[in-house]
């Protein structure tokens, strides 16, 4: 929705910056904007395969923090998969 009519090739770098920036004050996380930025970029890069577009401009992701891992434990993985 954000690039609304905007046709597949007027969309470049500083485009995809302006989006991200925006994005960025709409404190939406880095992470679900990479996720959009994910889906854009493969629309973009389909767009080349069908020959819609020459090439694709080149989407860099935001940096995010490493993600921390709670895993189960061997008492809990049974209740988990079979709610004992």
């Amino acid at each position: 929705p954000v690039f609304g009519n905007t046709r597949l090739d007027e969309i470049g770098i500083a485009e995809i910056e302006t989006y991200k920036a925006k994005k960025l004050r709409e404190e939406l996380s880095p992470k679900s904007i990479n996720n959009h930025l994910t889906v854009l970029r493969k629309l973009l890069n389909l767009a080349v395969e069908w020959r819609v577009l020459s090439h694709a401009p080149r989407i860099k992701q935001l940096r995010v923090p490493p993600q921390e891992y709670e895993f189960l434990t061997f008492d809990e993985t049974p209740r988990f998969l079979y709610g004992v």
